[in-house]
């Protein structure tokens, strides 16, 4: 929808003016001294598509004399400067039209919303918004410029504009992201301001803040993730101008499922403090394989593609996956701390409480997350000495002199700490 003008010379008064583009006459126009000029209406019918256009004015003075010029233009096809709107500027009308309607190859699709503005010396200035199918009421960008808009749309429906950071699937329970905004447009951009917001499943507004970067805690609501950035370009005659652009993301960041298990305290009883008591834990993370989903060992040491099957895989590291003991007076020795079947190795009485120690490391692409997994319970075990008397009432014959009475003691050996035997 540009202004047009044409500047000519005549001694006489102009009779007879048309001015057409592709064929079609425009009008109103308006002569003023020795300017022609054509101002469009504010409607979608006088937007002009993308691509080369043909203009062609004829002149008729009172005198009968008549000059003819065509000429060839394009609309949104190279980079010049278009200024952004004045901020004194008064807006003069506005509306809306399909994106496909004016950039018939855009992937993306939507409504492009055109505002016109003009100043107070009567300069005209438009406003292009594009409001993307199935992302909000918010516009995905805006800008003065129509070369950039159709570079927005072409890079953007291939994923190439802008994006947020970081992508990783998968992350530890209470981790802290930090986003981040990466703009590749066209020129020599630069994002000079940026504005975040949080906004909930239902619409809401949670949180928001300007800066560089947002941190965040992602939550099982599949908060959004949005932000608005001012990108400043120059000119090649050094001119600065303005333009306006929302990404926005829904992180889908799942939490490791991670089992990490042991089984129930015992105490034993027992006539010497040399004892080896088997232990038992789990240490598991779940994974998707080529058969589904299952748990797998965390063994301390490995590094391996996560998911195992996965079209693009993280590398999850297990820096330490061992039974630790925390606590006790006993203090055992572990036999095998890595393995899930282990010994506790008692030498002496005593007591001692023991946990799972899993510290983790998660790599994709060129983010690093790392995670040293919470005790959340422990176990425990100890063993303690016993004494056994035997009180006889009476001389049972046959039993005292026997074998059976050795071995018929020898099952009080993790009985109660003191025990009277009467017969």
């Amino acid at each position: 929808m540009p202004d047009i003008r044409v500047f000519f010379h005549s001694d006489q008064p102009i009779t007879k003016c048309i001015l057409s583009i592709d064929g079609k006459q425009l009008k109103p126009l308006m002569i003023a001294g020795e300017t022609l000029l054509y101002r469009p209406a504010v409607n979608p019918a006088n937007v002009m598509s993308i691509g080369t256009h043909t203009a062609e004015v004829l002149l008729q003075d009172k005198a009968g004399n008549c000059a003819s010029r065509s000429w060839s233009f394009t609309v949104g096809m190279k980079q010049v400067p278009s200024p952004s709107v004045p901020i004194n500027s008064t807006g003069v009308g506005s509306f809306t039209l399909p994106i496909r309607s004016l950039f018939p190859d855009s992937i993306i699709t939507g409504t492009l919303m055109v505002g016109v503005f003009e100043s107070s010396n009567g300069g005209r200035f438009f406003e292009y918004s594009i409001f993307c199918s199935g992302q909000g009421t918010k516009a995905a960008m805006k800008t003065s410029n129509l070369f950039s808009l159709r570079k927005y749309l072409f890079k953007r429906g291939k994923g190439g504009f802008s994006g947020i950071r970081p992508k990783t699937p998968f992350c530890f329970a209470g981790t802290s992201f930090t986003y981040s905004a990466d703009f590749i447009g066209d020129g020599n951009g630069t994002i000079t301001k940026e504005h975040w917001s949080v906004i909930s499943p239902s619409g809401d507004i949670i949180y928001s803040s300007d800066g560089p970067a947002l941190t965040w805690v992602i939550t099982t609501g599949h908060d959004e993730i949005e932000v608005e950035m001012v990108v400043t370009y120059t000119s090649p005659n050094g001119a600065t101008y303005t333009e306006t652009y929302v990404d926005n993301v829904i992180p889908q960041i799942f939490e490791f499922n991670i089992r990490l298990d042991l089984v129930y305290p015992n105490f034993f009883l027992s006539d010497t403090a040399s004892e080896a008591i088997p232990i038992s834990t789990t240490r598991q993370i779940m994974d998707l394989g080529s058969s589904g989903y299952y748990f797998r060992d965390l063994v301390e040491g490995e590094s391996i593609p996560f998911p195992s099957n996965g079209e693009n895989p993280g590398r999850l590291t297990v820096v330490r996956s061992r039974t630790k003991i925390v606590a006790g007076n006993a203090k055992p020795e572990i036999d095998v701390p890595t393995a899930s079947q282990a010994k506790l190795l008692f030498k002496k009485y005593g007591y001692v409480e023991y946990v799972n120690d899993v510290s983790l490391t998660y790599d994709y692409q060129d983010q690093h997350y790392s995670k040293d997994l919470p005790a959340s319970y422990s176990a425990l075990y100890g063993i303690y000495p016993y004494n056994v008397s035997v009180k006889f009432e009476k001389n049972p014959s046959g039993i005292i002199l026997g074998s059976s009475c050795t071995q018929h003691l020898n099952n009080f050996r993790r009985c109660l700490v003191s025990l009277t035997i009467v017969f």
